[in-house]
């Protein structure tokens, strides 16, 4: 998509946001890990030690501590929160 030279201006962002790459890749990537962080066994530990990864990165990335990165499984627990 181009933004000058007679193509298309994309400006719908409120209704659909093009995907980065990257955050795709890591989608996929994460989707292909099973595993409960609450549980025990190694599919546990394993989605235990990305989801405290993920949430060290964002934490840094937004200069905050790490137990003020809440993540949650949607938009109602989000606003209930």
């Amino acid at each position: 998509m181009k933004l000058f030279g007679g193509s298309r201006i994309y400006l719908d962002y409120a209704g659909a946001t093009p995907v980065d790459p990257e955050a795709t890749g890591a989608v996929v990537a994460a989707s292909a890990a099973v595993g409960n962080p609450g549980a025990l066994h190694r599919e546990g530990v394993v989605a235990l030690r990305s989801l405290e990864a993920s949430r060290e990165h964002i934490a840094r990335l937004f200069g905050v501590k790490t137990r003020e990165i809440v993540f949650t499984s949607g938009g109602t627990e989000a606003n209930n929160l």
